[in-house]
């Protein structure tokens, strides 16, 4: 009897592959039709065009290309391949040569605008591995100020790890290939930038983002998601199969039909609400003395490490030591493609959740306005000075928000407060909520960071020389009430 032929994956020979490309197809087009944030984008900007297959237009990272565009008329393009499995190799046979070579040769195209363009990979549930030490490389690079602070994290140890170090690697091996020479620093880092490695759970039984889909079309429609869904599907494979270009002029009528324009207006309108209640807040903070900002990228790499896309994290610390600066530089890291809006803890003073929204002017309640900003990663809200919330007369809403966080997938919250009230804020609300939190202590400024403010203000060294002063020159709140010695 000759040999059994070899078993096949049932995904692949079965089409998982084409149907896990259809569907993140599917989820770009549910964006488009409710008028939601995409990832890799701004949150500001909304898709005007969804490009299929569109090799034929010059593109090599073909799969899907987004047209979006802000509400001051700047726009911003996506390039996005769809692999449901992928293993981040140094071979160059490997499909993530293949994936490389095709964004590098998009990202050297002149018509690339590294400003506002960016390449994503999106791929099935990525392993512990890739999670844990190739997307925080990625976000390394987006958030450093040049090449050499990147490297110099990436080489520190303590800030990264070998297999972080190894992912690197990877990926400089397969671009120097791409690009059939040596890369620099530079180019290397703003290839970096631009590249986003997202995953998608769509190919799997009671799937988190299948879920959120469901639910932001439940907000935009009166038929069941399931339909709605069923229906974007088809079109999505429509438009694939002819490589055809998805706009608000060629819509099929019946799908634009599942959706209510009037609901998308409402919860734009609250958002934006929202969003300038928050700008308020943020702009209120200070995190530079004297106009000059003291790197504590320690301080935020804590934050962002106790983080990790959810849950609750207290950053604490005692009076005047730059809590509310350094997680407003933890937030200018995240950049403009991350949903974070800001709250003071006394707005929680109200007998339910919905009436602190109302209180801003909003009809949409918290669940209408995370239901927009399913297919974001980063969904944050920063509570200031939640200390106070021992203080209100009425905590009810503050316990409706934490049971909507224990319940939400995706959202998190960063709290700044005293550390006195974490304790109590634990026992009394955090564990019976069942939320799972962690806390950063903030210390004040060390020696080296006092000596970097006094070689920029020199006046100042001779006031924090005197004896009484040295401890008191530590804390952040020092300068700045003594705003008059800078001239």
């Amino acid at each position: 009897m000759g040999e059994l032929k070899e078993q096949s994956n049932p995904f692949s020979t079965g089409g998982g592959g084409v149907n896990f490309e259809t569907r993140v197809q599917a989820s770009f087009v549910v964006a488009f039709l409710a008028g939601t944030p995409v990832p890799c984008m701004p949150t500001s900007a909304r898709i005007k065009e969804i490009g299929f297959q569109s090799k034929y237009k010059g593109m090599h990272t073909d799969d899907i290309h987004i047209i979006s565009e802000n509400c001051a008329g700047q726009q911003y393009r996506l390039y996005v391949q769809i692999k449901h499995e992928i293993k981040i190799s140094e071979s160059a046979e490997s499909t993530f040569a293949e994936v490389i070579g095709a964004a590098w040769e998009d990202f050297k195209n002149p018509n690339f605008d590294t400003r506002f363009d960016a390449i994503a990979l999106v791929t099935g549930p990525l392993t512990k591995v890739d999670v844990a030490n190739t997307i925080p490389v990625l976000e390394w690079a987006r958030y450093s100020s040049s090449a050499e602070e990147f490297f110099r994290k990436s080489a520190t140890d303590g800030f990264t790890s070998e297999k972080k170090r190894e992912r690197l690697n990877i990926i400089r091996k397969q671009l120097d290939r791409a690009s059939n020479t040596l890369l620099t620093d530079d180019e290397l880092w703003n290839f970096l930038k631009v590249f986003y490695l997202i995953s998608y759970d769509l190919d799997q039984t009671g799937s988190v983002t299948a879920s959120l889909l469901a639910s932001l079309v439940q907000q935009h429609s009166e038929l069941p998601p399931s339909a709605v869904l069923a229906k974007v599907v088809a079109v999505a494979q429509d438009f694939n199969q002819n490589a055809g270009t998805l706009t608000a002029n060629n819509l099929p009528v019946d799908l634009t039909s599942l959706f209510k324009a009037s609901v998308c207006k409402s919860l734009s309108g609250d958002i934006e609400k929202f969003r300038e209640r928050s700008n308020h807040i943020y702009l209120g903070i200070s995190n530079s003395i004297g106009g000059i900002h003291v790197s504590r990228h320690e301080a935020v790499e804590a934050i962002r490490d106790a983080y990790q896309g959810g849950g609750f994290v207290f950053v604490t610390g005692e009076r005047g030591a730059g809590k509310s600066g350094v997680v407003k530089d933890f937030v200018e890291t995240a950049g403009d493609e991350a949903a974070i809006f800001y709250v003071r803890a006394e707005d929680f003073d109200k007998s339910h959740l919905n009436d602190v929204f109302a209180s801003f002017g909003m009809q949409s309640d918290l669940s209408q306005i995370a239901g927009q900003f399913s297919l974001i990663r980063e969904k944050i809200l920063v509570i200031e000075s939640i200390e106070k919330v021992l203080e209100l007369n009425n905590p009810t809403a503050f316990t409706d928000l934490l049971n909507f966080i224990s319940a939400q997938e995706g959202w998190g919250v960063i709290a700044t407060g005293r550390d006195y009230a974490y304790q109590q804020l634990a026992f009394n609300y955090f564990q019976p909520s069942g939320i799972k939190f962690k806390s950063v202590n903030l210390s004040c400024f060390s020696s080296a960071q006092v000596s970097e403010i006094c070689e920029s203000i020199p006046t100042l060294t001779q006031l924090i020389d005197s004896p009484p002063l040295v401890v008191a020159s530590k804390q952040p709140i020092f300068y700045r009430s003594r705003r008059t010695c800078f001239g």
